[in-house]
């Protein structure tokens, strides 16, 4: 995140309440000095989400093992395409709220609205540029350019 010039993953990124908790409890752990044990971290979480977190578990042993470059990588470009869909979302909902306080003449609320939609496009523009060389900022990958000559 900090390479890509971006929010790290938070809950608002994830739809789902589940999602979200268990992302709640796993930035708890993260920040904490305890080893990993899966078991220990479920007991942590509520027990409504005891479910989902078992399914993300079977799921995650079913998927082929990767190198931990890759994964970052699919990780950061899942985390951009989520922001993006979701940037896209809002600004759909506030130009429906903007074409409404329009028709009623409400002026400070257009300014709000106004503001909202500016504040996404920005956001989504920073995602777009970054989006495709995700790779090459992650992992110094494609060369730089330095007196001339090309390194890889």
């Amino acid at each position: 995140a900090d390479k890509l010039e971006i929010e790290p993953l938070s809950t608002s990124d994830l739809q789902s309440v589940e999602n979200q908790a268990i992302l709640q409890q796993l930035k708890r752990f993260i920040s904490s000095d305890e080893i990993w044990d899966p078991e220990a971290f479920q007991d942590a979480l509520s027990e409504h989400v005891h479910g989902r977190f078992a399914e993300l578990m079977v799921y995650g042993t079913q998927l082929p093992m990767s190198a931990t470059d890759a994964l970052r990588e699919d990780v950061a470009k899942t985390l951009v395409r989520i922001r993006l869909l979701r940037l896209q979302a809002q600004t759909t909902s506030i130009r429906y709220l903007l074409d409404e306080a329009q028709q009623r003449g409400d002026i400070e609320s257009m300014r709000n609205f106004g503001s909202n939609i500016d504040q996404y496009v920005r956001e989504r523009s920073h995602l777009e540029q970054k989006q495709p060389k995700i790779g090459e900022i992650l992992f110094d990958r494609g060369g730089h350019r330095r007196n001339g000559v090309r390194l890889r």
